[in-house]
């Protein structure tokens, strides 16, 4: 499982090296989902996050 854990700490690093593409995608997302928030709202959550909470949606 360590394999695992280390697998995430690299796609938060690729998440910190792409942030303004990251930060669009959010935007995406949050308006696929109907949430109203802001960019520091956004910024306060990870791109894995909101892609999870939008695949739990979808699968309701």
């Amino acid at each position: 499982m360590k394999e695992g854990d280390g697998e995430a700490s690299d796609s938060e690093e690729e998440d910190e090296g792409s942030s303004q593409d990251n930060l669009e995608e959010k935007e995406q997302i949050a308006e696929e989902l109907d949430l109203d928030m802001n960019e520091d709202e956004l910024k306060a959550f990870s791109l894995k996050d909101l892609k999870k909470i939008r695949a739990e949606k979808r699968h309701r």
